[in-house]
């Protein structure tokens, strides 16, 4: 977040590559900035397996950018705020290995799960079907027990947990993650 696409700022390329140090695992950066551009090479070489770019910001130069973070061997995402329709990627959507559809505004912590964002989940899914192709559907916002149940039934493959979906719901984090596990298996 870098304080123009969305208000807040947060987790710079330098806090990521520290990130990376202590971590196996491939990371996944959701960039909620309005020049994508002038993170892609640093993210990479701090060690992003994953760059999400939102699509109102490449509106422009869409194929240039996603392209530029494939040649980089990192795999590419676009973020869909709740207000855009998934037609709007149908043109590059065959350079995407994953689409983030926002079920909350972008940039704050804390809003309510927006229930009218499931069927973008189906048409998503359906125009990765009519395409051939296999990206990711993924939600970001207010991902948690009362919103697992729709997701898991609208054709969301990932879900994105932050503070109610896992960091408030124990103060141990092996314990907070077996209760997540959970909440999905049971929802």
């Amino acid at each position: 977040m870098d304080g123009h696409y969305v208000k807040n700022i947060a987790l710079s390329p330098d806090f990521v590559a520290r990130v990376k140090e202590r971590i196996s695992i491939p990371m996944d950066v959701h960039l909620m900035v309005e020049d994508p551009d002038d993170y892609i090479d640093r993210l990479v070489d701090a060690g992003c397996g994953y760059i999400s770019v939102h699509a109102d910001v490449i509106e422009r130069n869409a194929f240039r950018t996603l392209r530029r973070i494939k040649e980089r061997r990192c795999h590419t995402g676009v973020a869909l705020n709740p207000s855009e329709g998934v037609e709007r990627i149908r043109n590059y959507a065959h350079l995407i290995d994953k689409l983030t559809i926002m079920t909350v505004d972008a940039g704050f912590a804390g809003q309510p799960f927006i229930n009218a964002m499931l069927g973008k989940f189906n048409q998503a899914s359906k125009l990765r079907n009519e395409l051939g192709l296999d990206f990711l559907i993924e939600a970001d916002g207010a991902c948690n027990a009362e919103s697992f149940a729709g997701l898991k039934t609208s054709g969301c493959d990932v879900v994105v947990v932050g503070a109610s979906g896992l960091f408030t719901l124990a103060e141990d984090l092996d314990t907070a993650f077996d209760i997540l596990e959970r909440n999905w298996a049971n929802a």
